[in-house]
């Protein structure tokens, strides 16, 4: 959900028109699907993680390899993350503080929720959770005066042809959604998992196509696409009278919370995936490491520009291979070989 924060609905709007919000209806159904295919894979090897079941349908090394892989797509996200906040923040609020000096108050609070573990990180997304959704909904309610439908048509945008082919090659979008598969044995059994992926999916797919719709009827198509985070934009122009302005205020404490919180479950992802590869029993000694690595590949970025319409885009249209390619080959391969756990 914190993809809505940032420059995705106006990169998805350059290319979907007014129809921006059904797209991401149309993304969420299509990620519900995959994330179907990805727990018939984990029925196959009930109570163990997606590292372990790359491993036993791949074997050690391509299995380890495509494991990586996939951490590696978590950690560019926490560093895109880290760099794109950064950088709006830069813009919008602070203008002349250095996006690295953003960066290390950032990071520090990731790098002590990472530092005390899993359980930290689960009980901080739980204890962020429902004021940033009702920051959400706070901020759709009061921006009501500002729709206006007509804003809406075309309503097809161009084309339903379009709309799908765009889905499809960006269902990446919900690939953090695996990040359930990699932390499996700690959940309460595949039942859970299913039923945790399926849900996480249709929210997040929901309140992101409400964010969408409600920006493009704020913002017809031109104007929209002046506005780099969308978001920001339309919170600072919501008002309710002379005395209720500039309800932005409430969007930097949900717009901070949520991508303080999406960074360090991005890398804690990665450094469980990478544990498990190398057989580490202890994740603290690399803590401080990641956030010197996420600092410096962030702050290698040349600007916001470069990061939201160049980087992301192509992340985003080959990322879906890893996120739900791979289960499926996978799949693929246990189904063929009839292999499930305790299976040759």
């Amino acid at each position: 959900m914190t993809e809505i924060m940032f420059t995705a609905p106006r990169s998805d709007a350059e290319l979907l028109g007014p129809a921006v919000w059904h797209g991401y209806l149309i993304r969420t159904l299509l990620a519900m699907a995959a994330f179907l295919i990805l727990s018939r894979l984990m029925d196959r090897f009930p109570g163990h993680d997606l590292v372990f079941v790359y491993k036993k349908v791949f074997g050690n090394v391509a299995g380890s390899t495509f494991s990586l892989l996939l951490g590696a797509a978590f950690l560019f996200q926490a560093i895109r993350f880290t760099r794109e906040f950064s950088e709006a923040i830069k813009v919008y609020v602070y203008s002349s503080t250095p996006p690295s000096f953003i960066m290390i108050f950032f990071l520090f609070a990731v790098l002590v929720i990472l530092y005390f573990g899993f359980e930290t990180v689960a009980r901080t997304s739980a204890l962020f959770l429902l004021p940033v959704l009702f920051g959400y909904l706070l901020i759709y309610i009061l921006g009501f005066p500002l729709y206006k439908y007509c804003n809406l048509f075309p309503v097809l945008g161009f084309g339903m042809s379009r709309d799908l082919t765009f889905s499809i090659e960006n269902i990446s979008f919900f690939g953090e959604s695996l990040s359930l598969a990699v932390i499996l044995s700690s959940l309460q059994g595949n039942k859970y998992f299913k039923n945790s992926g399926l849900r996480g999916i249709a929210i997040s797919g929901l309140f992101t196509a409400a964010g969408t719709l409600a920006y493009t009827m704020a913002f017809s198509y031109p104007v929209g696409l002046e506005n780099v985070i969308p978001a920001f934009s339309f919170t600072s122009v919501i008002e309710l009278g002379t005395f209720f302005q500039r309800f932005d205020s409430v969007f930097l404490f949900i717009w901070s919370i949520g991508a303080m919180v999406t960074v360090a479950i991005d890398t804690y992802i990665f450094l469980s995936i990478y544990c498990k590869v190398f057989k580490i029993n202890d994740h603290k000694p690399l803590v401080l490491p990641m956030g010197i690595l996420i600092f410096s590949a962030g702050i290698m970025v040349k600007d916001l520009s470069t990061l939201s319409f160049v980087i992301i885009p192509f992340f985003r249209k080959y990322a879906g291979i890893i996120y739900f390619g791979l289960p499926l080959l996978a799949l693929l391969f246990a189904a063929i070989r009839r292999q499930n756990e305790g299976a040759s």
